[in-house]
């Protein structure tokens, strides 16, 4: 079968054995001309401490006066030392030749931050601390984008040292490709470093607002990201893709995201400004919360015009069945109110200098949730739950989003309580009472979590480390 574009997989290098791929998946993505992209945060992969770290410490990053192991940073190895250029790429080449089922290799920083601090990699850096550093700030104010500061060095480092492997790899193996990851703070291209062509960049961008589309002129957050987005096709044409994260992020809690109207938006325009491929980062454990949101990209990606009410109901009459229109219902009572908020008719997100954004933090969902109809729609849907005619499937889905409402309601309450008690000055005496009463809130989310027996709803163990340090913070 030909190749055709917006259809990678992009499967996580750190968590698969490639003979499990190879046996289970490959001959599947193969039957549907799916390429396969060996990745995610791996550059640790390619020189693993267990093999290398008592023989080489060299090879690793210094973080404060010592060699680290392959977690111990974003840019986890030396990479102003050849050596380890040699033995990256010949691990790739080595990797190919076993695996030629293989379409694409990453090499992607290891997820965190840092890099390292010897004097030979320092010696490369053509900027001070102070000068490399570039704080991202929304447009047209003076307030800086979470996670998002840019750093000169580190991107002309990451840069420098992609081209060091390319060139070696393709050497031995003139056709491949090395897939890269740019985000957080090496988001913008290398200022000063031209990128090896047989490097297709991804740009991950983490802290969009996903009410509006990517291209709104009127989005007060989206602009930043939408420049950056244009500095990287202008340098790399035709090879620039998109990592999403249109299932929120860790914070969010496996939230409901209700994106149709960014998403369809999203999918056209970048059709249009040559986007290679866009990926959206997805797994089964927030299936219920995401699958629809999943089914949408998958379509859109495929054909950007296709009609997104054909293709809702179409998956919601699949997944559910007789109780379709309910479960329907549910769900695009959520989008409206998400469509109401960027339009800025509807309640205002958390943020009072960009109320019509809606950035996947906790703090936003209560102006999501409309407590009075999302508690009549629950309603409908334990009625539906009686309805005759259901497959064995679409009773199953369905119990499992009754129980996913039983999850916002509980976790609308928390958030809601949060930011009630934010809204209390410091010196205010109700503050204690009102901390205890989020913490309250917060254990009564986790107890009902951990009696979750289905591990497809949300992302179990994810939502309670986070709900664990929510509750932290407003016990400190």
């Amino acid at each position: 079968m030909a190749k055709h574009g917006l259809n990678r997989l992009l499967v996580r290098a750190t968590h698969f054995d490639p003979t499990e791929v190879e046996r289970i998946l490959v001959p599947e993505a193969s039957k549907r001309g799916i390429r396969i992209d060996w990745s995610h945060h791996n550059m640790g992969y390619w020189l693993p401490s267990d093999v290398y770290g008592a023989r080489h410490p060299e090879y690793y990053a210094v973080r404060d006066a010592i060699r680290a192991d392959d977690r111990a940073s974003q840019l986890c190895l030396c990479t102003s030392n050849p050596a380890v250029a040699d033995e990256v790429a010949s691990n790739m080449v080595r990797f190919l030749d076993e695996h030629p089922w293989v379409d694409r290799l990453g090499l992607w920083p290891n997820d965190g931050y840092g890099m390292c601090e010897c004097d030979a990699c320092s010696g490369l850096d053509g900027y001070t601390d102070d000068e490399s550093r570039d704080v991202a700030h929304f447009p047209d104010s003076d307030e800086a984008i979470p996670l998002t500061a840019f750093d000169r060095n580190k991107a002309n480092r990451y840069t420098r040292f992609l081209n060091d492997v390319a060139s070696r790899v393709t050497t031995a193996l003139p056709d491949a490709r090395i897939g890269a990851l740019f985000y957080v703070d090496v988001l913008r291209p290398a200022p000063d470093v031209e990128m090896h062509p047989a490097v297709d960049p991804m740009v991950a961008l983490y802290w969009r607002c996903s009410g509006h589309s990517l291209h709104d002129g009127a989005c007060p957050t989206n602009g930043y990201f939408a420049r950056v987005l244009d500095e990287w096709l202008a340098l790399a044409p035709g090879r620039v893709e998109l990592y999403e994260y249109y299932m929120g992020m860790g914070e969010y809690s496996s939230l409901p995201f209700p994106i149709a109207d960014a998403l369809r938006a999203d999918q056209r325009a970048f059709a249009e400004r040559g986007i290679a491929a866009t990926y959206v980062q997805s797994a089964g454990g927030h299936h219920t919360a995401y699958a629809g949101n999943y089914a949408l990209f998958g379509a859109l990606a495929r054909n950007p015009d296709a009609d997104v009410e054909v293709l809702l109901e179409a998956w919601h009459d699949a997944a559910y069945g007789a109780a379709s229109h309910d479960a329907a219902s549910w769900w695009s009572a959520l989008t409206g109110q998400m469509g109401e908020i960027a339009a800025g008719e509807g309640p205002d997100t958390h943020d009072d200098r960009r109320p019509s954004c809606y950035t996947p933090t906790r703090l936003d969902f209560p102006a999501l949730w409309d407590e009075r109809l999302m508690a009549e729609l629950g309603s409908a849907l334990d009625r539906a739950a009686e309805l005759p005619g259901l497959s064995h499937g679409q009773a199953y889905r369905l119990n499992q989003l009754r129980t996913y409402h039983v999850y916002c309601v509980a976790s609308n309450e928390a958030y809601a309580r949060e930011l009630e008690a934010r809204a209390l000055d410091d010196d205010d005496p109700r503050g204690p009472a009102f901390a205890a009463a989020v913490v309250e809130a917060l254990d009564q989310v986790a107890l009902f979590v951990r009696q979750i027996a289905d591990p497809t709803i949300i992302a179990t163990r994810g939502v309670l480390r986070m709900l664990e340090r929510f509750r932290r913070a407003w016990e400190e």
